[in-house]
C-alpha cells in the first residue's frame, strides 16, 4: 500500500518564497493570500498564527482508494475553521489501474476515489455542508509520483487521454453529488495538455493552476480564467515549522491591447462556498476599455498598454471586502534582424536580434531566447547578440523569442547553414617517418613540418 504524502507538489522549479511585500511584488501581487498542508506538515501548525497572514487553506484528505490523511485532516479542518481560516479539502488523484467497466480495480475509478475522499471530509468538523468556512473540494491532478513503483505508468498513469478525462467526470459528478459543490480542478498546464488532450469538457469548473516563477501564470487554453494560482511550493509562513505551498486567490491577467478577453469572472471565498454569485461588485483600476458587471464579470477590449492595479470590491457582507491584482495589457512584439544565413564551422558569428513595439516604445524592455542554435553559438538575454564560434556543421532551425514584463511576446524563425570547416595538409615526423594528417587551415595550403620522436 501506497501511503507516500504525494499532492500539491508538482515537479517543477522550486521558488522560494516568504509572506510579505517583497515577495509578494515578485511573485502574487494579491492581498488573499493561502496555503496548502497535509501529514508532511505535522498536527503541530499554530493556526491562530497562520491565520494573521492567510485567509484560506488546502487541507490533503485522501488519495486514490488507498489511503486518509487521517487524524491530520479532521484536526487541521477543525482548528483551521475556527481560526477563521476558509478550508478546501483536497483529494490526491491516483487513477492508475483504473476503469470505468471495473470501478474498485487498481487505485479506483473516479467515482470510488471521490466517496472514498467523502467518508473523511463529510465527518470531519465543522460540518461541511453546513459550515460557511468550507469551500469546494478539490482534485489534484499531476504527474505520477509512483511512475517508478507502478509498472508501466507514466506522468499519466498510464491512462488514455479520453480515459483520463472519463475518469474526472466521474469523479467531479460524484463529489457534486456528495458535497453539493463543484469541484476545483488543480493542476498544470502541460499536465492538462499531456493526459486530457487539453480537454474543454471542465471549462465551467474553477481552476487551480500551479505555474512557479512568473509574474503571470499560462492556464489551458479552454479556461478563461483561473480561481487560484499556486506560485510557489517553498514558502515559510508563521506558525508552520515546514515548508509550505503559497497560493493566492484571484485573476492574474495579460491582456493584448485592441484585443476583447474572454469574460473574466471574479470569484470570492464567500462566494465559492456559497456557490453564488450575488451582485454588488464595483472595481477601480481596470485598464482602459474593460468594465466589471454587477455579477462581478470583467469584459471589454483594452485599449491602453500598461501595468494595471485592479481593486475589486464585491457586495456588502462578502469575503474578503476587497481584492486587488495586477493586470498587465501588452501590445504585438516584432522580431528583427534573423534571417536565413550561412558560416563556416569553427568561425567566430555576430547576429544582432533586436525587438520592437508599443510595449518597447514605453520602455519595456525585452529579454531574448532561442532554441536550435548551433552548438558552441548563444544568444543574450539582454542584448539579443548571438556570438559564439559554431563547433559542428549542418543545417539548424533557429527559432528566436523576445518577451517583456508586460507580458507581449514574439518570435521569429531562420535556417542557419553552418559549412564544415576547411582543413589543410600537415607533414608530421613519426619516428623518421612523414606522415599528412588534416588540421585547421590558418591560412591554407600546406602546413608546417611539425617534428615527431624520433
Amino acid at each position: 500500500m501506497l501511503i507516500l504524502a504525494a499532492g500539491l507538489a508538482l515537479a517543477a522549479a522550486t521558488q522560494t518564497a516568504l509572506r510579505g511585500p517583497a515577495a509578494q511584488a515578485t511573485t502574487s501581487t494579491s492581498p488573499v493570500q493561502g496555503i496548502d498542508v497535509s501529514s508532511v506538515q505535522g498536527s503541530s501548525i499554530n493556526w491562530t498564527q497562520v491565520s494573521e497572514a492567510e485567509r484560506f487553506v488546502a487541507v490533503k484528505a485522501s488519495e486514490g482508494n488507498y489511503y486518509t490523511d487521517t487524524p491530520d485532516y479532521q484536526d487541521d479542518v477543525k482548528a483551521a475553521a475556527a481560526a477563521g481560516l476558509y478550508v478546501m479539502p483536497y483529494v490526491f488523484a491516483n487513477p492508475y489501474g483504473s476503469s470505468a467497466a471495473s470501478p474498485n480495480a487498481g487505485n479506483g475509478w473516479g467515482s470510488v476515489t471521490a466517496d472514498d475522499a467523502w467518508s473523511v471530509i463529510g465527518s470531519a468538523t465543522p460540518a461541511y455542508k453546513s459550515s460557511a468556512f468550507m469551500l469546494p473540494v478539490v482534485i489534484d491532478l499531476e504527474n505520477d509520483p509512483y511512475v517508478n513503483q507502478e509498472k508501466n505508468s507514466n506522468q499519466c498513469y498510464a491512462l488514455s487521454q479520453s480515459t483520463m478525462v472519463g475518469w474526472i467526470i466521474a469523479f467531479i459528478n460524484e463529489m457534486k453529488k456528495d458535497s453539493g459543490k463543484t469541484p476545483i480542478i488543480y493542476t498544470t498546464t502541460s499536465w492538462w495538455d499531456s493526459c486530457t488532450g487539453d480537454s474543454t469538457a471542465f471549462k465551467a469548473d474553477p481552476l487551480w493552476i500551479a505555474s512557479y516563477g512568473v509574474s503571470v501564470p499560462s492556464i489551458p487554453a479552454a479556461w478563461s480564467s483561473l480561481a487560484f494560482w499556486q506560485y510557489s511550493q517553498s514558502g515559510a509562513v508563521p506558525g508552520i515549522g515546514d515548508t509550505v505551498d503559497l497560493d493566492s486567490l484571484g485573476p492574474t491577467q495579460a491582456s493584448q491591447v485592441g484585443t476583447t478577453i474572454p469574460a473574466e469572472q471574479i470569484q470570492t471565498l464567500s462566494s465559492l462556498a456559497a456557490q453564488n454569485l450575488p451582485s454588488g461588485y464595483s472595481a477601480t483600476g481596470v485598464p482602459t476599455g474593460l468594465s466589471i458587471s454587477a455579477t462581478g464579470v470583467v469584459t471589454g477590449k483594452p485599449t491602453a498598454i500598461g501595468q494595471y492595479s485592479v481593486t475589486v470590491t464585491p457586495p456588502a457582507g462578502a469575503a474578503p471586502a476587497s481584492m486587488t491584482f495586477p493586470w498587465d495589457v501588452h501590445g504585438a512584439v516584432t522580431v528583427s534582424g534573423v534571417t536565413s544565413r550561412s558560416s563556416a564551422q569553427g568561425t567566430p558569428v555576430s547576429v544582432a536580434v533586436t525587438a520592437s513595439g508599443p510595449d518597447q516604445t514605453a520602455g519595456f524592455v525585452p529579454s531574448f531566447s532561442a532554441t536550435g542554435l548551433p552548438a558552441g553559438v548563444s544568444i543574450s538575454s539582454t542584448s539579443g547578440l548571438i556570438t559564439g564560434s559554431p563547433t559542428s556543421s549542418g543545417t539548424f532551425k533557429v527559432t528566436v523569442y523576445a518577451t517583456d514584463a508586460l507580458g507581449g511576446s514574439g518570435t521569429a524563425s531562420f535556417t542557419w547553414t553552418v559549412t564544415p570547416e576547411t582543413t589543410c595538409p600537415e607533414i608530421v615526423w613519426q619516428g623518421g617517418v612523414a606522415k599528412i594528417q588534416s588540421e585547421p587551415c590558418s591560412s591554407g595550403g600546406l602546413q608546417r613540418m611539425k617534428p615527431g620522436n624520433g
